[in-house]
């Protein structure tokens, strides 16, 4: 696999040179096994990733902009698990959940002989678990649908001293289709969301830097939205 930096670095100001950033370049090693039938999917995968040259995001905070920067190598693996279940035709679940650990090789330079302890430490913003659930029952023109979502700790810089705390949303939908309308390519339908439904207070994006503290942006509240769509 071979990973060049971003060309958004470009465009803001300080403009990162990035002649000075090396082609992110890994070996990607997966093993999985999946079995279906008639009404039940299952998979399961083991994977394992070696970087050299691995490019992050950093944040400056006292220009406001962010950069690329290479770390050196870093070691990554994890294992993810998928099911979904149709018991009738109308009722389906689906779940997902993956693991994700990492570790940095060495220390990252902060200076001509100054170095950041980042060796043996975790990437940022890369939660450990994540664990989602969706379930569904379709009849006729109505929908209905919900699902949850965990996402687990996740740390905001590479020396590893400030991490986001694990966070749960849970989320409604429905939707009833109106049918056809002038033509059988028109199709309307209206449709309800409520998001974040028990109003969970969590980071959510952050802007992650090598070391010291990040910004974060709150997740957004719970919200309901009202759509009146067509289809053409």
């Amino acid at each position: 696999n071979l990973s060049a930096p971003r060309t958004d670095d470009l465009y803001v100001l300080p403009v990162t040179d990035l002649s000075t950033i090396k082609a992110e370049t890994s070996d990607s090693f997966d093993l999985g096994y999946r079995f279906q039938s008639s009404d039940l999917i299952l998979a399961a995968t083991a994977w394992y990733s070696n970087f050299d040259n691995r490019i992050e995001r950093s944040y400056d905070q006292d220009t406001g902009a962010s950069f690329s920067a290479n770390i050196g190598s870093v070691k990554l693996w994890g294992a993810d698990f998928e099911a979904g279940w149709t018991p009738t035709e109308e009722l389906s679940f689906i779940f997902s959940t993956s693991y994700k650990d990492s570790e940095i090789q060495s220390n990252i330079p902060s200076g001509s002989s100054t170095f950041y302890a980042t060796r043996g430490k975790q990437l940022y913003n890369a939660p450990d678990w994540t664990v989602a659930g969706r379930v569904q029952y379709e009849s006729g023109p109505l929908l209905v649908g919900a699902q949850a979502k965990y996402v687990g700790q996740r740390w905001t810089n590479l020396t590893n001293t400030e991490r986001a705390p694990a966070y749960t949303t849970v989320d409604f939908d429905a939707r009833w289709n109106f049918g056809e309308l002038m033509s059988e390519n028109n199709h309307a339908y209206l449709q309800f969301n409520l998001t974040n439904v028990f109003d969970e207070y969590y980071l959510g994006t952050i802007s992650t830097n090598i070391d010291g503290t990040a910004l974060f942006n709150l997740g957004a509240p719970r919200t309901a939205l009202l759509t009146l769509g067509l289809d053409f």
